[in-house]
């Protein structure tokens, strides 16, 4: 029974670790570049994604999701970040991230991205009750945090 214990620890320890090598590897600062332009100029074009844990999103039942953040104004000039409201992001095996963000129309886009070279690209969905928009790609490409 104790080996048993000892192993169930070490999978778990391996496991969080894992978790905190994918959360490390994403985050940081994007530019967004959003195919369709008419939806685009409601939604972000520069984010950053955090490691901090929104809590107000639980959990179970959504996966773990953390915070992303962006720019407080609309310059690019090393203006601090701010937090978005109803944005989130969370890592999704080892090479994907999944994305969520709700626009100024109150549409909910949902965001599949996967690593590309060093950028990450894939295609958002939208929902607004019975009204649906997408697909429209969509590339991310880290950039420095200022």
């Amino acid at each position: 029974m104790k080996t048993v214990l000892i192993v169930a620890a070490l999978l778990v320890a391996t496991a969080q670790r894992s978790a905190g090598q994918r959360l490390q590897r994403w985050r940081g600062c994007y530019s967004l570049t959003w195919s369709d332009s008419s939806n685009g100029r409601d939604l972000p074009t520069r984010v950053r994604l955090d490691a901090q844990r929104d809590t107000l999103m639980h959990h179970p039942p959504f996966p773990p999701m953390y915070v992303v953040s962006g720019p407080s104004t609309g310059s690019d000039s090393g203006a601090q970040y701010v937090r978005l409201s109803q944005t989130w992001w969370w890592p999704v095996g080892r090479d994907s991230v999944h994305f969520s963000v709700v626009d100024v129309d109150n549409v909910q886009w949902d965001v599949n991205l996967g690593q590309d070279g060093g950028s990450l690209v894939g295609e958002a969905r939208g929902m607004d009750g019975d009204a649906a928009y997408g697909p429209v790609s969509l590339t991310l490409r880290r950039r420095p945090c200022r």
